[in-house]
């Protein structure tokens, strides 16, 4: 190990919470007077080499939209290396947000610094991020050309030095830096500064012999020879004193001391990095230490489960709907402003930021952030309507067209609403002249009747007409029926008259409580779990659909339960039946909980009251014909206070493992929670991100959990019934820096949708991915006949496609693919005739090498867990 530094690196920097225990509008104010300062130090002070301006890109909009004036001078200090911005636009959580998010969130932030005559910082600054998914040192290092990055949560000193290698599943690599464990990225504020700015150590060469014991402390975290201070605490204003204080330390080690970004020496630490230890996959222990900013703080993942689910129906309806139709439209001359689409994409990202995205903040700023996503969810539905709008080619015919998005046909039973106009003429009486119903066939492209079970019937409905200025009254029945919609494109269903009933006899149902279609038998139990049964292997997975309530009285950072806490389950069940056609079958359950009515703080103790209230939960159980896997709603009344709901799903599967998504890829982790960590700061906990899919399995069995949106917490447990444990929500109280708020508890109707799907041996991630997708993307229905066109098709195979999108800088399509495998695979992509060349590209879309493309069938292979970005153009 070096005894003395080769180089100290001091990185001078702020670390801005956009908003947190403030609204946006209150750190704005105190940003502009940070910021100034800066500007102001140097331009006056040359020796003050580079100011860091914490990874983040958007801090540079929210100065200038109130300082415009001063936009070329921060320019002439950017350009010139002074200030150092991105990669980011803002630092993200990476947890709960999409890969694709994660891409984006870096585009915009290299297209700011490149705006600002400026290279973005080439350093993964992710310094105060609640833990760190796998496949980031891929998407930094293969996408983006970052070498490192600068992290801290989730990592623990006893078996982590300062410099170590970071290993994404495909053998990508980063050289990280972990912050220290004292006050991570403000060590060298709290260590050093400090006690000189509070007045409490005035002798301004005690700065230097403080500033040599963090030196000195630093070097024995790492046998790597470069020495990061991390002088970079929340909102700090600068410290004019830096330069003096570097040349004090270069004078003491006898080696440089250069102000500037954690990317200047990567090359040099690089250089080590066979003597470095390297770390594989996610980071996300536990804090060991008793030292202040050392956690990991887990279960924001269930904190304001209402932003989480805001969050996960905006990136659906860009990834997966603007983002495709926008690129295939452009390519039959259907054109939209770009403009829409990064609008819609800035409100979305600036969500992201770790402290808002998280949940533990304050009332205000959530509720911010919601109009944040209901402007970028309307942006995109307007922009969604209007391209799928300008693929109707008649509007005459009755019929309905039902469009997919999604680059795989996509088969099954549909839901949709036909709007009749009020004197629609075929009708006849159901038993009594006061219930007439509409008498109607529904006809498919080939001539041939479409069986359908009618659901709901709405009269005198106002239906919105999609891009115009105005609704029409129709009366509108919701009917189920199958469908094939091949994809990226369209099926018509035409709506003919009828002289006579129409009514579809066949059922699925089975027995009172009970239901099956070709693939699964659902049997609901009279305590009201579900019993299901996959006809293809014999498996039986009993007892699903449980539900475990306890105690909460934590914040929006922390889920903490008393030690006098009551965990409840059971309740007063009701079990319904209210649809058995042939197409679709659903049970509605409905339980009582009768659990605490709060939280009580008694100056002697904490706990739950002995005041109990109903907690009222209603789960619909919908069986599709066709379907492998069952659909699940869960509306949740929520009344009581103070307290953590989970849904329990036994899967009878013994193995010590369980799997979870994250962005771009899936994880293997152990059941149950590490006991030696029991006098651990932050002993291990059970919950553990996921986002959206999660699934145990043991050779021809299986069972998989798949979310539409907002669940991301969830737990393997170590109990002999294999449980899986999905938090559904918790409600809190206590806001960080308040005497406490009410929007954390939740008041009122809360609404979760998923999937359970039995597994085969032979089901891929891929299939796992793709029922998730097609439950969370849907369809979309459109009056009139739409035209024919081409899109892009994927086969059955590991290779998932995670967005189609238009180019960034040029005419053409991008198109992102993910190999969800340990071996390599061949991937056939179906392109539109339009296209007729491909090249690998990096994230940033700038080409690498050109691709096999040949009569319209993109070829390529890739690694394992492998993401792949191709350009295609005319």
């Amino acid at each position: 190990m070096e005894t003395t530094p080769k180089k100290i690196v001091y990185i001078s920097g702020s670390h801005w919470d956009r908003e947190w225990y403030l609204s946006f509008q209150s750190f704005r104010f105190r940003l502009v007077t940070m910021l100034n300062e800066v500007i102001d130090v140097l331009e006056r002070d040359d020796s003050f080499g580079t100011y860091t301006m914490d990874g983040q890109t958007v801090v540079l909009e929210d100065f200038l939209q109130v300082e415009p004036e001063k936009k070329e001078r921060i320019r002439a200090l950017i350009s010139a290396g002074r200030m150092r911005v991105g990669p980011w636009y803002a630092m993200p959580d990476e947890n709960l947000v999409s890969g694709e998010s994660l891409v984006r969130n870096l585009i915009i932030g290299h297209r700011i610094a490149k705006e600002f005559g400026a290279s973005p910082m080439k350093c993964g600054f992710v310094c105060d991020i609640f833990g760190h998914t796998a496949q980031l040192p891929q998407i930094l290092a293969k996408g983006f050309n970052i070498n490192s990055a600068l992290l801290g949560r989730g990592t623990n000193d006893y078996d982590c030095p300062a410099h170590f290698m970071w290993e994404a599943p495909d053998g990508s690599k980063v050289a990280a830096f972990k912050v220290p464990e004292e006050c991570g990225y403000g060590s060298f504020w709290l260590d050093v500064w400090d006690p000189y700015l509070n007045g409490s150590e005035p002798d301004r060469e005690q700065l230097v012999v403080r500033a040599c014991r963090y030196v000195e402390s630093e070097m024995k975290r790492s046998g790597v020879p470069y020495v990061f201070l991390m002088d970079n605490m929340d909102h700090e204003h600068i410290h004019k004193d830096a330069p003096w204080l570097a040349k004090r330390l270069a004078e003491h080690y006898g080696c440089p001391v250069v102000i500037d970004s954690p990317d200047a020496v990567v090359e040099e630490i690089l250089s080590y990095e066979k003597v470095m230890p390297t770390k594989y996959g996610e980071l996300q222990h536990t804090a060991r230490e008793m030292t202040e900013h050392n956690k990991l703080i887990p279960n924001v993942l269930s904190s304001r489960y209402d932003i989480k689910l805001a969050n996960d129906n905006c990136q659906t309806l860009l990834e997966k709907w603007v983002s495709p139709l926008m690129a295939v439209g452009a390519l039959g001359g259907v054109e939209l402003q770009r403009s829409y689409y990064s609008l819609a994409y800035e409100y979305l990202i600036k969500n992201h930021c770790h402290d808002s995205i998280c949940g533990c903040s304050i009332d205000e700023v959530h509720q911010d952030m919601q109009y944040r996503f209901r402007q970028c969810a309307i942006i995109s539905r307007e922009m969604i309507d209007f391209l799928l709008n300008a693929r109707i080619v008649d509007d005459k015919v009755f019929a309905v067209s039902l469009f997919n998005p999604l680059p795989h046909a996509v088969t099954g039973v549909q839901i949709v609403r036909i709007p009749f106009p009020e004197d629609y003429a075929q009708k006849y009486d159901e038993q009594i002249p006061s219930e007439q119903i509409n008498a109607f066939l529904l006809i498919d492209e080939d001539g041939n009747e479409i069986p359908y079970n009618i659901m709901s019937i709405t009269k005198n409905s106002n239906v919105r007409v999609p891009c115009g200025n105005y609704s029409k009254v129709a009366d509108v029945y919701e009917v189920a029926l199958p469908a094939k919609i091949p994809a990226m494109g369209a099926v018509s269903v035409e709506v003919k008259p009828c002289g006579h009933p129409v009514r579809y006899m066949d059922t699925m149902i089975t027995s009172g409580n009970s239901a099956e279609n070709e693939y699964i038998v659902v049997d609901i139990n009279r305590d009201g779990t579900v019993c299901l049964t996959d006809k293809s292997t014999g498996q039986r997975y009993d007892g699903l659909l449980d539900f475990e309530d306890n105690g909460d009285a934590g914040d929006g950072w922390f889920h903490y339960a008393p030690p006098s806490d009551r965990t409840v389950s059971g309740g007063c069940v009701t079990i319904e039946r209210l649809y058995g056609g042939s197409n679709i079958c659903e049970f509605r359950i409905v339980r009582a909980m009768n659990v605490p009515a709060k939280m009580v703080y008694d100056r002697r103790f904490t706990g739950r009251s002995d005041e109990t209230m109903p907690l009222e939960i209603t789960v619909s159980v919908v069986l599709k014909a066709g379907a492998r896997a069952l659909d699940v709603r869960v509306t949740v009344n929520n009344r009581p206070r103070d307290h953590r709901l989970k849904l329990l799903v036994p899967t009878g599967i013994a193995d010590k493992t369980y799997f979870a998504e994250q962005a771009f890829a899936f994880v293997e982790r152990p059941v149950g929670v590490d006991n030696s960590t029991g006098m651990w700061k932050e002993f291990d906990k059970v919950e553990r991100p996921f986002s959206g899919v999660l699934f145990k399995r043991s050779g021809n069995r299986g069972l998989a959990i798949l979310s539409s949106g907002g669940l991301h917490e969830a737990a393997g447990l170590d109990d002999k019934n294999g449980t899986l444990a999905v938090t559904l929500f918790r409600s809190f109280g206590k806001t960080f820096m308040t005497d406490g708020q009410t929007d954390g508890q939740l008041d009122g109707k809360l609404e979760f949708a998923a999937r359970i799907m039995p597994l085969a041996a032979e089901d891929m991630l891929t299939d796992m991915l793709n029922c998730r997708d097609e439950m969370a993307v849907g369809i979309r229905l459109f009056e009139g006949v739409m035209k024919k066109s081409e899109g892009f098709s994927i086969p059955r195979g590991n290779v998932y496609v995670s967005v189609i999108k238009p180019a960034e800088n040029e005419d053409g399509v991008v198109l992102r693919l993910v190999n969800y495998s340990d071996k390599p695979s061949d991937s056939k992509v179906a392109c539109p005739s339009a296209l007729t060349k491909a090249w690998e590209c990096s994230m940033l879309e700038k080409r690498e090498r050109e691709l096999s493309f040949d009569g319209g069938l993109l070829c390529c292979e890739l690694k394992p867990w492998e993401i792949k970005t191709v350009i295609l153009t005319r």
